[in-house]
């Protein structure tokens, strides 16, 4: 059998050098949500997220919806890009250097309430519909039998996994400089605000950065950045 192995870069979870020196002092992490993007005032960090129209196209329909997701869900952002101007546009003078992105998320997973799953990986840059192939996927499969009206609650379904894990991870094209990397927890209830929690272990999968002892420009420092 052939070994196969995933490489994630470096994640730089960017933040002002306060936020990054009480990480590692007490292991003091905010985690956020998708509706907290949301009511940013910034334009490098609002963004509509969680809500997207879907594409399916099969060889005997294509299937159009408006959905939403991620009101269950914990969420946190940071860059492959380690990047003088992105630090600057973020109002950010330091970061938090993730070494291993999947051991840091597993230990974060363990002080989040209610998570019931979690993934992570890249986001992708893309305006429009997100587009997904359903195969031979016909309307009536979702029928209770012949010449019924579709079942709502087998539409629901259908159409929330349609995409998989893409619209999750979807941002407009005028984000693709962020690079972003992205950490999801789906929980068992309503996430609408962010929560700090306290996680020292994962400080063990992590570095400092401080972007004026690395040589770069010194940013303009913004409120809450976290």
């Amino acid at each position: 059998m052939t070994q196969w192995s995933i490489f994630t870069p470096i994640i730089f979870r960017m933040m002002e050098r306060r936020y990054v020196e009480q990480f590692f002092a007490t292991g003091e992490l905010m985690i956020s949500s998708f509706d907290r993007f949301s009511k940013h005032k910034d334009e490098q960090r609002k963004d509509v997220e969680g809500q997207n129209i879907i594409c399916g196209r099969g060889s005997k329909a294509t299937v159009f919806a408006v959905t939403g997701h991620g009101s269950d869900a914990f969420v946190l952002c940071g860059s492959a890009a380690n990047d003088p101007q992105l630090m600057d546009a973020f109002a950010c003078d330091a970061a938090i250097q993730i070494y291993d992105p999947t051991g840091f998320a597993s230990v974060v997973t363990r002080h989040l309430p209610g998570v019931r799953q979690g993934f992570e990986g890249f986001c992708y840059y893309k305006d429009g519909s997100i587009e997904c192939n359903i195969g031979d996927f016909e309307l009536d499969q979702l029928k209770t039998q012949a010449g019924d009206n579709l079942d709502l609650g087998r539409l629901g379904g259908f159409v929330l996994n349609m995409a998989g894990l893409a619209v999750f991870f979807r941002k407009a094209m005028r984000f693709r400089h962020q690079a972003e990397y992205r950490w999801v927890w789906i929980t068992d209830h309503s996430v609408s605000e962010s929560i700090v929690i306290h996680v020292p272990e994962a400080r063990s999968f992590c570095a400092p950065f401080f972007a004026n002892e690395a040589g770069g420009a010194e940013p303009s420092v913004g409120a809450d950045s976290r």
